[in-house]
């Protein structure tokens, strides 16, 4: 297993899509984004709030640059099974939108 394969989206069967996200403008990121928050916010509204303060000054990853953009995915460590499906389903109706290959 790649050690990028030992996140927590990568466990939950996203880990290809958050990477792709890097990629992707600005503009459509935000628009992706904005579109998970939704899927949150319509199957668990308080999955956001209840990890929030979380945040952390270490900021690694390409989405912890962006507020609103860790909040959301962090969101998804959390996410049970029905709202992993809906998020893995939304990537997947998506996938067109990705402008590198998603192996």
């Amino acid at each position: 297993m790649a050690l990028n394969e030992k996140r927590w989206y990568d466990k939950k069967g996203i880990g290809k899509y958050i990477r792709a996200m890097k990629y992707l403008s600005d503009h459509e990121r935000d628009k992706i984004v904005l579109e998970l928050k939704n899927i949150i916010s319509a199957e668990n509204p308080e999955i956001m709030v209840d990890h929030v303060m979380e945040f952390s000054l270490y900021r690694n990853r390409w989405y912890d640059h962006d507020p609103y953009c860790w909040l959301v995915i962090n969101s998804l460590q959390y996410a049970d099974t029905r709202l992993m499906e809906k998020i893995t389903e939304y990537f997947q109706s998506i996938e067109s939108r990705f402008t590198m290959n998603i192996p």
